[in-house]
């Protein structure tokens, strides 16, 4: 909010890129002081939201969409929303094969406001079944108890043989305003696959 204050900063930039870790690429000396701005994601019911489909050049949409209808019967299992709040001990257990988690599935992540998305999609169904047991919300906290300071939301995504985390307040104020070298969580997904795990031998033979 004090304008002469942040010009106090700016000039400690450039020591900044000189001593301090590597990463930090700013050019051009002290950089200017300026307003930014900052975006806030919300939520919208997706009743509210009708996808569309136009030629360029033409008024008239090609199709109407239909929502798709979910799948009928027990073919996706009912998997329930985890969240976890506070770093909790979990058991540690050194029993089978030590391998990571590069090894069991597949992962990405990003920048949501100040929350990061990761998503995770298991290598096969046996696999999927492990880890709806063993990578849950409680030990997504434990895992990023430095970065994150809100709570870890798991979202299971059965048809997918997935789960989609949400972890709240993780990126030191989000993307436009954060500090961190990595201001928008884009290297969370590959520190949580470089996790090592114990698998139990019926496990791992999924696993080849």
């Amino acid at each position: 909010d004090d304008r002469k204050e942040v010009k106090k900063f700016a000039k400690l930039v450039p020591a900044l890129i000189l001593s301090g870790p590597p990463g930090v690429a700013i050019v051009g000396g002290a950089p200017k002081v300026q307003e930014i701005i900052s975006y806030w994601p919300a939520l919208v019911p997706k009743d509210l939201v009708y996808p569309r489909t136009t030629i360029w050049g033409s008024t008239d949409d090609v199709e109407v969409h239909q929502r798709p209808q979910p799948l009928a019967g027990d073919s996706v299992p009912k998997l329930a929303v985890q969240m976890a709040n506070e770093v909790i001990d979990l058991p540690t257990d050194t029993q089978g094969v030590e391998l990571s988690l590069e090894q069991l599935c597949l992962a990405r992540s990003g920048d949501k406001g100040d929350a990061v998305n990761i998503g995770v999609l298991a290598r096969n169904s046996e696999i999927f079944a492990f880890l709806d047991e063993y990578l849950t919300a409680q030990r997504m906290k434990n895992y990023f108890q430095d970065f994150c300071y809100g709570s870890v939301i798991r979202y299971p995504l059965a048809n997918l043989q997935g789960f989609n985390f949400i972890l709240n307040k993780a990126l030191g104020g989000g993307g436009t305003k954060s500090l961190r070298i990595d201001a928008q969580g884009k290297t969370l997904a590959q520190a949580l696959l470089r996790q090592k795990i114990y698998l139990p031998p019926d496990i791992y033979s999924f696993c080849n």
